[in-house]
């Protein structure tokens, strides 16, 4: 099984938007829970109206253009990733918004800011992505004001296992779908506390109700890296979900730490 911050994993999956577009697209669809996630993220995060704000692997810009209608004038926002295909997307994807963005290419260990110049950093699901997870912490520790925090948002043990097991019973054998994550809601305090002492973690309750077998093949070949042939797996996938009524619940575990400095 891959490792979530496997670089070669890393430059695989995110090169363009395409694997992560078909993941967004299954969570948009059938999501229980009718408040969208990038929402929640916002909501969860104290700014000030003149607050400095980092994003650390920015993705396609969801977060920003989802809560586009809540931007306040006085916020300095500058959205990053080591992909430059991601800040390319997320460039364009905000282009239509009224607010001028920074976007910087960097990884989440070289942050091109001074230090304590910045209130807010938000890593997004994205920390078990990152090669040296103690080294991108003590950067943004780095460029943190005092006061300022760290929100890192991850997913659980539980998250989604009902597709290992779909997944497991289409091969014959044991796996665990995608990668094996790094920064997790169970290790995520212990990891974040050498260099933030005052972690917090915030639950999100949320599920999936799925009738789309394509939805389910495309989100599955999003993480096996398209080595898997997509007709035999959109098959057992029709099959499974006949036998389920034509639906199939899938459990989300995923949260939010807020680390200050």
């Amino acid at each position: 099984m891959a490792l979530s911050n496997s670089a070669s994993l890393v430059s695989e999956q995110y090169s363009t938007p395409v694997n992560l577009q078909a993941r967004i697209a299954l969570h948009e669809r059938f999501s229980l829970n009718p408040y969208d996630w990038m929402l929640w993220v916002l909501d969860q995060i104290e700014l000030g109206d003149d607050a400095c704000v980092f994003e650390v692997g920015c993705g396609t810009g969801r977060l920003w253009k989802t809560n586009a209608h809540r931007l306040r004038p006085g916020w300095d926002i500058t959205l990053s990733d080591q992909s430059a295909g991601m800040v390319a997307q997320a460039r364009a994807a905000l282009a239509g918004v009224a607010h001028p963005f920074r976007f910087e290419v960097c990884p989440a260990d070289r942050v091109p800011r001074e230090a304590a110049s910045v209130d807010v950093v938000i890593a997004n699901h994205m920390l078990y992505h990152v090669p040296d997870l103690p080294a991108a912490l003590k950067e943004i520790r780095r460029v943190l004001k005092p006061g300022g925090a760290l929100y890192a948002a991850t997913n659980g043990a539980g998250h989604m296992r009902e597709l290992d097991t779909l997944y497991s019973d289409f091969t014959g054998q044991a796996m665990k779908l995608g990668m094996s994550l790094s920064f997790t809601l169970e290790n995520g305090a212990d990891l974040l506390r050498p260099v933030f002492p005052n972690v917090s973690l915030i639950p999100h309750v949320d599920a999936l109700d799925v009738d789309d077998a394509d939805a389910l093949a495309d989100y599955i070949l999003s993480m096996t890296g398209g080595t898997q042939a997509r007709e035999p797996l959109l098959a057992y996938i029709q099959a499974r979900l006949a036998a389920m009524g034509g639906r199939m619940r899938i459990g989300k575990d995923s949260g939010m730490f807020v680390a200050r400095a």
